[in-house]
C-alpha cells in the first residue's frame, strides 16, 4: 500500500464510528487500505500544504497548517483523501509546495487537475528562485521542454520564463532547510 503523511490539528471520522484526532506534533501515516474507510475529515486550520518531499515535510512546521505529504504525483488513493478534505472543509485554502522546476509545477498542475482543488503554489516563485541564488541548478534539457509547454498552457508563464531566462531551477529541500 500506499501511505498518506499528516500532521495538523485534523480530526478523522471512520465509518465504523471510530474517530482519530491528529495534532501537528503527532503526525501519522494512512495505509491506502484505510481512506476508503474514512466517513468525514474535518480540518480545524485555515490552509492545507501538500508538499511533495519527505525531507520538506518533516521539516515544515506551522500551528496554523495542516500539511500532506503526497510523494511527488499522486496516486488516485491520495486523490480521494483530497476530495474527502475538500468536500468537508471548503473554508480552507489549498497551498502546494513543491521543488522550484518545471517538473514541481507539473505537479501542481496535476493536483488541481486531478482533484479540482484550486492549489497555489507556496515558497515556489520567483522571489525564492532570487533569494537562493546560490542553490540553484541549471536547467536540463527536459527541464526546458516542460518548461516551454507549462508557458504555452498559460501555466505560471512568468516563472516559467523566469526559470528559462536565468538557467535555473531550485529543489525544495534547499528552502526547508533555510527557513527553518
Amino acid at each position: 500500500p500506499s501511505y498518506v503523511f499528516l500532521k495538523g490539528n485534523v480530526e478523522i471520522l471512520y465509518d465504523d464510528g471510530n474517530i482519530l484526532n491528529i495534532n501537528p506534533y503527532n503526525p501519522i501515516a494512512i495505509s491506502s487500505e484505510v481512506i476508503g474507510r474514512i466517513k468525514k475529515i474535518k480540518v480545524n486550520s485555515s490552509k492545507i500544504v501538500t508538499v511533495e518531499n519527505l525531507t520538506s515535510y518533516n521539516r515544515i512546521n506551522d500551528d496554523k497548517s495542516t500539511f500532506i505529504f503526497l510523494s511527488g504525483y499522486h496516486n488516485t488513493d491520495k486523490q480521494r483523501f483530497l476530495k474527502k478534505i475538500a468536500e468537508y472543509n471548503k473554508e480552507v485554502i489549498w497551498y502546494h509546495f513543491g521543488d522550484i522546476d518545471p517538473d514541481g509545477y507539473y505537479i501542481l498542475r496535476n493536483l488541481i487537475n486531478k482533484t479540482g482543488i484550486p492549489f497555489v503554489p507556496l515558497y515556489m516563485g520567483i522571489e525564492q528562485l532570487e533569494r537562493f541564488k546560490k542553490y540553484c541548478k541549471h536547467l536540463e534539457k527536459n527541464d526546458v521542454i516542460k518548461a516551454k509547454t507549462l508557458i504555452n498552457n498559460h501555466f505560471y508563464e512568468e516563472v516559467m520564463n523566469y526559470k528559462l531566462e536565468n538557467d535555473c531551477k531550485l529543489e525544495q529541500e534547499m528552502i526547508s532547510w533555510l527557513n527553518r
